[in-house]
């Protein structure tokens, strides 16, 4: 798993020679109070409730480790989370004219 990818991705697209490699920030940015807080904190803790389980599957960690890290979560949410920054690049390349 890389948690890097984003960075990565612009010269891998490159070595597979693709041209006109761009990359775009698309970071995405809530705070308390702003519309749909709610719904864009929740990301994390979803991702902890679903994919978790797989870790689990993987030994990565156990049932009870994925669930306290779910209820910390939770809590936290629901406490202390003021803001939610997410690193996100748009990542785009195209086949050059000669190889389509």
């Amino acid at each position: 798993m890389d948690n890097q990818i984003a960075d990565h991705l612009a010269v891998m697209l490159s070595e597979l020679d693709l041209a006109d490699v761009s990359v775009s920030a698309e970071h995405e940015v809530t705070s308390r109070g702003d519309s749909g807080f709610a719904t864009h904190v929740v990301l994390w803790r979803d991702v902890i409730a679903t994919r978790g389980h797989q870790m689990v599957a993987d030994g990565m960690l156990d049932e009870a480790q994925r669930a306290a890290a779910e209820e910390s979560f939770a809590d936290w949410i629901d406490a202390d989370a003021m803001r939610q920054a997410l690193y996100l690049l748009a990542v785009t390349g195209s086949k050059p004219r000669d190889q389509m």
